[in-house]
């Protein structure tokens, strides 16, 4: 995890002004488009995660791999820098936060109920869709504050699928084989489910550019790209063979 971590230290913390700078008044439509979707969104990345760090702790220590825990952290403050960009959009565009999501807390559940190497893969479903929201969300409106806000994301996110594959590759190799293949089996499932979820939730954002078949079809392109990639025999076969996800994505 050394290489996670040189990474996510080096990803800049100092926010350019135009993610955080207001140049444009959301009609009411897009305000009607976006807000709760948003608002959804922002409560997911806003978590402390506090079951899934104290799982990579007890990981860590039992492997005598401290970096593993260390990289979760700063994955997990970047979730929060989103979340913190997002939050500061709503502020600014009277948009109101939630409290609390049915979806977000099924998803909290999930990732909660068993070992580190599951809650990675329900972790990383939640990154492959989000490479097909923030595109959506970006074309939900013609504001370039919050068009800058979804570039930013897309982009730390394609890291995310990365990092979370090495960590689901490294952890099942300590598991049985009959763990891997439950969680091979399920893991599809699961994604169908979160995919169908997400339209239901967000179907004014996604269908703002996309129709359900389109949709899915990108988000299971990626999917098929993490699930090749944790197949991959090393991390660093896994980094010759499926580089990070180019700038156009997977259509």
């Amino acid at each position: 995890m050394t290489h996670w971590i040189r990474h996510f230290k080096s990803r800049k913390r100092d926010v350019p002004r135009a993610l955080v700078t207001p140049v444009y008044h959301l009609s009411m439509a897009e305000e009607k488009r976006i807000a709760s979707s948003i608002a959804e969104f922002e409560r997911g990345e806003s978590s402390e995660a506090l079951d899934f760090r104290m799982k990579n702790a007890q990981y860590a220590k039992a492997q005598g791999n401290p970096g593993f825990e260390q990289a979760a952290h700063l994955f997990i403050q970047e979730e929060n820098f989103h979340s913190r960009l997002l939050a500061t959009y709503m502020d600014q565009h009277n948009l109101p936060p939630i409290e609390a999501s049915a979806a977000d807390s099924i998803f909290r559940w999930l990732r909660s109920r068993t070992e580190v190497a599951w809650s990675s893969r329900v972790l990383i479903t939640a990154e492959v869709i989000a490479q097909v929201y923030y595109p959506a969300l970006r074309d939900a409106t013609d504001d370039p504050q919050l068009q800058a806000i979804c570039d930013r994301i897309i982009d730390d996110e394609a890291f995310h699928i990365a990092f979370q594959t090495d960590r689901i590759r490294e952890v099942e190799a300590t598991l049985s084989w009959t763990c891997t293949t439950v969680h091979k089996l399920l893991h599809p499932i699961l994604f169908l489910g979160a995919a169908v979820v997400v339209w239901m939730r967000h179907r004014p954002v996604l269908a703002h550019s996309l129709n359900f078949w389109s949709y899915l079809h990108s988000a299971s392109n990626y999917f098929r790209y993490a699930m090749a990639r944790i197949s991959c025999a090393s991390t660093l076969g896994a980094a010759q063979c499926f580089p990070l996800i180019p700038q156009q994505g997977f259509h």
